[in-house]
C-alpha cells in the first residue's frame, strides 16, 4: 500500500521546487494486516494510524536532457524520533 502527493513548482530554469507527502508500509497479508505488516515497533496492540506510515518533505528538482534529478529530505511523522531520510532520484518518474 502507497500512496503520494507531490506539488513542483518551477523556480528558474531547470531548477524546481517540490514538496509531497508520502504514505504506505509493506505488508504480508491483506486479509490480516495488523497481524502482518512489515516495520513493526509496537506491541499486537496497534492501530490502523500506526500501520500506515507517514512522511513529508520537500525537495529541489533539476530538469536535465537525459531526465530529472530530485534530492529530497523527508521527515517521519508517526515516528519523529526518526531521522530525517535524504533520497535521490534520477530519470523518469513511472
Amino acid at each position: 500500500m502507497v500512496g503520494s502527493v507531490e506539488y513542483q513548482h518551477q523556480v528558474k530554469g531547470p531548477w524546481w521546487g517540490a514538496v509531497f507527502v508520502d504514505a504506505g508500509n509493506a505488508v504480508n497479508s491483506f486479509s490480516n494486516v495488523k497481524e502482518s505488516y512489515i516495520g513493526s515497533r509496537f506491541s499486537r496492540k496497534i492501530s490502523q494510524a500506526q500501520i500506515l506510515k507517514t512522511s513529508v518533505g520537500f525537495g529541489v528538482v533539476y530538469v536535465s536532457p537525459v531526465g530529472a534529478i530530485e534530492v529530497t529530505l523527508a521527515q517521519p511523522i508517526n515516528d519523529i524520533d526518526l531521522p530525517l531520510k535524504l533520497q535521490v532520484t534520477m530519470g523518469t518518474n513511472i
